[in-house]
């Protein structure tokens, strides 16, 4: 029996159910970090030319993650608007 497939011990949710709220907010905690990360590459371009590249760089990653991030959500049936974990204890705990 996988992690995945275990049963929760009794009346609390799942690592699938928990992952169904957690991945959702992930995804919108990433586009928060991408938002701040390109003002910040903004005003640097004009100051360190090849640092803005190098975080260029880093924002494409972050976008590629919170595609995965929202595939894997999408797969397991999560709603984008499930991404308050303020009910399900913060970053959550497997």
């Amino acid at each position: 029996m996988t992690i995945l497939t275990k049963p929760a011990a009794s009346g609390e949710p799942g690592i699938v159910d928990k992952l169904k709220v957690l991945l959702p907010h992930w995804v919108e905690h990433n586009d928060q970090h991408l938002a701040e990360l390109r003002r910040w590459r903004r005003a640097l371009r004009d100051h360190a030319p090849l640092a803005a590249s190098m975080m260029d760089l880093a924002i494409t990653q972050l976008e590629e993650a919170g595609r995965a991030l929202a595939a894997a959500g999408d797969e397991l049936g999560a709603d984008a608007r499930d991404g308050d974990t303020s009910r399900h204890g913060g970053h959550g705990a497997v």
